[in-house]
Order: structure tokens, then sequence, then C-alpha cells
């Protein structure tokens, strides 16, 4: 958060007309972690520079966008395990989730920070997905791991449909692949 306030400093004093999109997070309005918050402050030093200097701030809050390569999130987590091991060691899979191929996130983003006002704006689909047919998409046996069980809100989606996207078992291919090594 202090960097991102140096940042905006910054742009301040060397182009105070230039556009600055700082980027959220799907979690931060629920509130279920320290990233949650963190991702929270930033943008309140975001607002505070739009409204005491007069930046031109945009706020993008992502909804789990992933692709090829990327770590940590549901998708590469199964399907890496999928290939790899021909099983998938799961926390809960009663949520849900707006998830967003990269390959959609990244025009819905350039059109956004090109067009759109200064503001909050949801880069998602507006559609959540069952983790649960995430994980039986890859049609392994499916295993219950207690230590990846965590406690947060059931479904994160997108309020607005700002990414017409692919559908889902085009990115879970897509993916899977990239993890067989074909």
């Amino acid at each position: 958060m202090v960097d991102t306030c140096e940042m905006l400093e910054s742009v301040k004093r060397s182009a105070p007309r230039a556009r600055v999109v700082l980027f959220g997070s799907a979690t931060q309005d629920h509130h279920d972690s320290w990233y949650a918050y963190t991702k929270t402050m930033a943008e309140l030093c975001g607002e505070a520079y739009a409204k005491f200097d007069r930046l031109q701030v945009q706020k993008m809050r992502l909804f789990g966008v992933t692709g090829v390569g990327k770590s940590g999130d549901v998708v590469n987590h199964f399907a890496e395990q999928a290939a790899k091991t021909g099983r998938i060691r799961h926390g809960r899979l009663d949520t849900s989730r707006d998830i967003v191929d990269v390959r959609d996130a990244v025009p819905a983003i350039v059109e956004t920070a090109t067009r759109a006002p200064p503001g909050v704006h949801y880069i998602g689909r507006g559609k959540a997905i069952p983790i649960s047919y995430i994980a039986r998409w890859f049609e392994v046996p499916l295993e219950l791991d207690e230590s990846r069980v965590r406690v947060e809100d059931s479904i994160h989606c997108s309020p607005t449909a700002s990414v017409s996207g692919r559908p889902i078992e085009d990115t879970l291919r897509w993916v899977y692949d990239s993890w067989k090594g074909d």
C-alpha cells in the first residue's frame, strides 16, 4: 500500500494529467484476508489522490484471471495435479468463482483503461463457475485434503459482465494441455 501511495505521489509531481490504473481483486469486497484489506487500502489511497489532487484514477477489480503458466489459481492448480498425478487433492468444492481467461481479460482491461471514466471497474464475466464443476471436468479421482480447506465466502462474482469470454471448457483444455505438454 505504501508503494501505491509513493507511485501516486510521483504521478502527481511528474505527470499530473496521466491516467492511473490501480489493479485490485475480487476478494477485496469480502475482506476475508489481509490481501483483501491491503487492496482496499491501496484503493483508498487512490481515491484520496483523485479527490484532493485531481488525479485520474481508475480502479480495476479483477475476477479469477487464469491462463497457461499462472500459479496460485484453482484452474492451474487442478490442471497440474490432474496432468502430473492423475488425481486432484482439493479443499472446498462448494464454492463458485468468476473465472476469466487471460486472453479475454486483457482486451477488457485495455478497453476499460482507455475509454472508461475514472472510478471502480470490474473485470469479470458476471457468472460464477462452481469449483466442483472445474474439479470434475478433469475426469480424475478427487481427494479431500483438509489442509487445503479455507474459510472464505462461497461465491465471488463480478457484479457486471465486462468480459465476453470463451466457454470455461476452452480455458480448462488450454491450461490442462499445457501441463500435459501437448
